[in-house]
């Protein structure tokens, strides 16, 4: 499990429930970010998965409806190395039915969390792989999030409506989403991203942004669910805006200090100790608890800013 430590007894979390999947030397341009998607390969729930749902499959489905979802194509991660990504495919559905709702009471009141423990572990509690003779079989669907910086050190919080699937009323990262198996066929990862800037920010047209990859973690309490996170500078200085039906409000928070312009990730990295500090202490100020991808972003964060500061040292 990963620590990121030194939370003092105000903050409402002091670890982050996940596992390290993945974590590049360097942040990496999204634009050298490579997508494989075979879609032949197609995760259905589980068989035994299938049998448990089946007594509440069509309420959990009314429930899916109702919340304003559509049971769209996405990419199922298959393996990471490195920049290389390959993903088979699932649905948004199967996803939402297994990983996005753990806690559905399905037999006796016991929830998926409890009934597929030995889907998401191994006899040795640790986590099940994705791939290979002993991987999980749940239909994971591909997501990313990420935290937007202005020029002016800024940064975007955006406190997540009720009615979100996931992370409801938390103060979240800056944006995020699920990726669609015609988006990223079509455009690349990189086209996913910004397609995903462009509805929840609103920023694409008007700012250019350099976005980096800088890791993937699984999260534990979406049942070992990786997701890829992000870290983008905006060539400008936006008008931070509420922007979507998902948010209920926006914290805009100077991150990096006022007399620095930020020129890049380069600038980020410098600063990555007081962007954790700054972040916790708008955590301890706020009335909304902290999102864990909030948090998982932070432990990230460090862990690139700590590879490039050791490289330096041994250069």
């Amino acid at each position: 499990m990963t620590d990121i430590g030194g939370w003092d007894e105000a903050t409402p979390l002091d670890t982050v429930p996940g596992i390290v999947e993945s974590i590049p030397e360097k942040p990496v341009p999204v634009s050298e970010l490579e997508a494989t998607v075979d879609t032949e390969q197609f995760y259905p729930l589980p068989e035994r998965v299938q049998r448990l749902y089946e007594p509440v499959i069509d309420t959990l489905h009314e429930d899916f409806v109702d919340e304003g979802n559509f049971n769209q194509m996405k990419l199922r991660p298959h393996s990471l190395d490195g920049t290389d990504f390959a993903y088979g495919t699932t649905t948004f559905f199967n996803n939402y039915a297994t990983n996005l709702t753990p806690d559905y009471d399905l037999f006796n009141s016991r929830s998926a969390r409890e009934l597929f423990h030995s889907e998401v572990f191994r006899p040795d509690d640790s986590l099940r792989p994705l791939t290979g003779s002993e991987s999980t079989k749940l239909p994971y669907i591909a997501a990313s999030a990420g935290m937007i910086i202005g020029r002016d050190g800024k940064a975007v919080f955006p406190i997540r409506s009720r009615d979100v699937i996931i992370e409801g009323l938390n103060l979240g990262l800056s944006f995020g989403g699920s990726w669609d198996l015609d988006k990223v066929s079509a455009d690349g990862i990189d086209g996913q991203i910004e397609s995903e800037l462009s509805e929840e920010r609103k920023l694409v047209a008007d700012h250019p942004i350099d976005i980096h990859y800088i890791g993937t973690l699984r999260r534990l309490e979406l049942l070992g669910k990786p997701d890829c996170f992000l870290i983008g500078v905006v060539d400008g200085v936006p008008d931070w805006k509420v922007s979507s039906s998902e948010e209920t409000g926006i914290v805009v928070e100077q991150v990096i200090p006022e007399d620095v312009t930020v020129d890049g990730i380069e600038t980020v990295l410098a600063h990555a100790d007081t962007v954790t500090r700054r972040v916790r202490r708008l955590i301890n100020e706020s009335a909304y608890p902290p999102g864990v991808g909030l948090l998982y972003w932070l432990y990230l964060l460090n862990c690139i800013a700590e590879n490039i500061d050791e490289t330096s040292r041994d250069s």
